[in-house]
Parts: structure tokens; C-alpha cells; sequence
């Protein structure tokens, strides 16, 4: 992918993006956060990412991002 393929990508897919990530997570400034790292991650492997499959990379990026997240902010309590 090259940079005019990412730029397209961003225009095309952010606001779907967005919108996944406020379904999942309820939070605009946390879901922006995670639209940003998945772009991040996108520009940082743009040589090896087929343009074609991008919007699923993006999608799936994302979500484990989110399950990341859910899986740190979980409180454990351990009784005694």
C-alpha cells in the first residue's frame, strides 16, 4: 500500500471506524483513541498491507485493541 492508498483508506473507513468503536467501548474520546491506533499501526505496516484488505485489518486492529483494553482495565478483588 502506498501513501495515496492510506490516505483513501482514512477518508473511506474512519467513520465507520469510529462508530464501531463507540458501539463497543460507549466512550467518544476513548473510541477516537482507538481509531487513531489503528491507523498507527496501518501507516506503520503500509509496505506489507494489501490495499485490498486493509478496511479488515483496520476492523480487526481495532477490536483487539478494545479486548486489550478490556482485558487491563478488568478490577481483579482477591479475597482472603
Amino acid at each position: 500500500m502506498d501513501t495515496n492508498e492510506y490516505h483513501i483508506a482514512v477518508e473511506e473507513f474512519s467513520d465507520r471506524l469510529y462508530r464501531f468503536a463507540l458501539k463497543l467501548c460507549k466512550n467518544e474520546s476513548i473510541s477516537k483513541d482507538f481509531v487513531q491506533d489503528a491507523f498507527e499501526k496501518v501507516w506503520i505496516k503500509k509496505d506489507t498491507i494489501n490495499f485490498e484488505k486493509v478496511k479488515s485489518y483496520l476492523f480487526r486492529t481495532l477490536y483487539n485493541g478494545f479486548i486489550d483494553y478490556t482485558r487491563k482495565s478488568k478490577v481483579i478483588s482477591i479475597e482472603d
